[in-house]
C-alpha cells in the first residue's frame, strides 16, 4: 500500500511569534526536518509540505535534499483559509493513495498510531487518532475521499465542514502526544517538556 502525507505550514503563527515549522525539537532539529524524517522513515513515498512565500524561502535553505519524496508546494494567498493549502497539498500529491494530513504545530508522528489509522481507514472515509476524548493528529483519508475532497474544499471554503461529508473512524491510541498543538511560547515549552520526559 502506497502512502502519502501532507504536512500544513503555511500558517502565520501570529501568537507564536515565530515560524513554528523552524522551532527546534529535542535533537535540535526544526520540527518540520524531524516530521518529514519520520514520515520517510514510516515509509510515506510523498511528501507535500505546504508552505507560504517565507517558508518556501526557509525550506530552501533550511532543509536538506530529499527530492525524492519531498514536495514543496507555496500557497500564494494563506489567508484565504486552511483550505487552500489542503487543497493545494491535495493537488501536488499522485492519486489513488491514502494520504495522512498533519499540522506543524502537531508535530508528534508515531508509527504505531500511524500504523492503527491504516488498519481502520473506511473505504471512502478518514480515520484519526483519539485520546480521551479528544481528536487528535494525523488524520490518514482514504484514496477515494483524497479525490473527492478538493471540489468540497471549493465548495465549503473551511476544512472542517468539509469532513463533516465523509464517515470518520475514532482510533483510540494511548499517545497523547497526538493531541499536542503548538500555537504559543507555553505550548512549545509544554512539547519540550513532554519529549524530555
Amino acid at each position: 500500500m502506497l502512502l502519502h502525507a501532507i504536512i500544513l505550514a503555511a500558517g502565520r503563527s501570529e501568537r507564536m511569534g515565530c515560524p513554528k515549522y523552524a522551532l527546534a525539537d529535542v535533537s535540535g532539529k526544526s520540527l518540520l526536518e524531524s516530521m518529514t524524517e519520520a514520515l520517510i522513515r514510516f515509509g510515506c513515498d510523498n511528501i507535500a509540505v505546504v508552505m507560504d512565500k517565507d517558508g518556501s524561502l526557509w525550506y530552501q535553505r533550511h532543509m536538506p535534499a530529499r527530492a525524492d519524496q519531498l514536495r514543496l508546494v507555496v500557497n500564494p494567498k494563506p489567508i484565504l483559509g486552511r483550505y487552500t493549502s489542503l487543497q493545494l497539498g491535495l493537488a501536488a500529491l499522485p492519486a489513488t493513495e491514502a494520504v495522512f494530513v498533519q499540522n506543524v504545530d502537531n508535530p508528534i508522528v508515531d508509527h504505531g498510531v500511524m500504523q492503527a489509522l491504516q488498519k481502520a481507514l473506511p473505504e471512502c472515509g478518514y480515520a484519526r487518532p483519539v485520546s480521551g476524548d479528544r481528536g487528535g493528529h494525523p488524520i490518514l483519508i482514504s484514496a477515494r475521499m483524497a479525490g473527492l475532497l478538493p471540489a468540497l474544499l471549493e465548495k465549503t471554503r473551511d476544512v472542517k465542514q468539509s469532513l463533516q461529508h465523509f464517515p470518520r473512524k475514532d482510533v483510540n491510541v494511548k499517545n497523547a502526544g497526538v493531541l499536542i498543538n503548538i500555537n504559543t511560547p507555553e505550548d512549545y515549552k509544554i512539547y519540550l517538556k513532554q519529549l524530555n520526559g
